[in-house]
């Protein structure tokens, strides 16, 4: 494949109001997404993206094999970290060892937890701090993982 961009590893997507349904497939024609290894998604606001979002993203970590890291920030939105939470957390393949995600609650945490294990690194946003910060590490303790909590 003759990329424009080959040799990128760090990719910034930020997310306004539509993500067009083939948005993946353009930028694979620009980029070589077999080298990514970090990716940040900024989701400016809550948008008509929900039909093509999911599909987007399984096409994106698929291609992206060696992507380690996933930073997502949702900007506030509750919905935005309903759809990140199912399209992308809850699907990452095993070569994914950090993700820093925003959360609803300790569920979303947990969900995470649960689902992908071989994370090596997560760090969780929420507006509620310490209270979840509190719940995630009662949690952890009583399923007696060999995890450090900061």
């Amino acid at each position: 494949m003759n990329c424009l961009f080959r040799n990128v590893t760090e990719l910034t997507l930020i997310i306004d109001y539509k993500w067009p349904i083939g948005s993946i497939e353009h930028l694979s024609t620009m980029l070589n997404l077999s080298n990514l290894r970090k990716l940040y998604l900024y989701f400016e606001n809550e948008g008509e993206f929900a039909t093509s979002f999911d599909m987007e993203m399984d096409t994106l970590l698929k291609r992206a094999w060696s992507l380690c890291s996933i930073q997502i920030n949702c900007n506030g939105s509750k919905t935005i970290e309903f759809f990140t939470l199912n399209s992308i957390c809850l699907k990452l393949p095993d070569h994914i060892r950090r993700l820093d995600t925003d959360i609803t609650d300790v569920s979303d945490a947990i969900m995470i937890f649960e689902q992908a294990e071989h994370l090596s690194y997560v760090r969780f946003y929420t507006g509620d701090t310490r209270n979840t910060a509190d719940e995630i590490n009662r949690w952890l303790s009583q399923m007696e993982r060999d995890i450090a909590c900061k």
